[in-house]
């Protein structure tokens, strides 16, 4: 389920100072980023069917994963509206907040920061001087 590398993750965990909260959040936080549904104004959203779906997809317990909701919520972390679907099911519509968007903006930087660092030292010195020669 992890879908954060271990910097990240370390900095998602700082933040929510609960491994399960932050498993939580990290699964919502790419759950909206793939999402399609948009509201009125224009925001991202996952439609969160039931509490028993982010029992599935995590491993963990129905009262942990309530409990998350509830944290992150009250963390400013993310929002939650009820919303009545054409079914006439009742299911949560869950946002990012400009907080927690900014957190996994920083560690989308260190992501990057990783992955052009991990390119570059797998360059040899050969490359380099043949790649001047064919630029030349």
């Amino acid at each position: 389920m992890a879908t954060l590398f271990h910097e990240g993750r370390k900095v998602l965990r700082t933040e929510i100072k609960n491994n399960n909260f932050a498993n939580i959040a990290d699964f919502l936080y790419f759950r909206i980023q793939i999402s399609k549904y948009k509201d009125k104004s224009n925001n991202i959203f996952f439609l969160l069917p039931n509490i028993e779906y982010l029992v599935k997809e995590t491993g963990l317990s129905k009262r942990t994963c309530e409990r998350a909701l509830q944290y992150l919520e009250k963390s400013d972390f993310i929002s939650k509206a009820r919303t009545r679907c054409y079914d006439g099911a009742v299911r949560l519509k869950i946002f990012i907040t400009k907080k927690f968007k900014q957190i996994m903006d920083s560690i989308s930087k260190l992501v990057n920061k990783k992955v052009s660092k991990n390119y570059t030292s797998n360059i040899s010195k050969q490359d380099i001087i043949s790649l001047d020669n064919h630029n030349s």
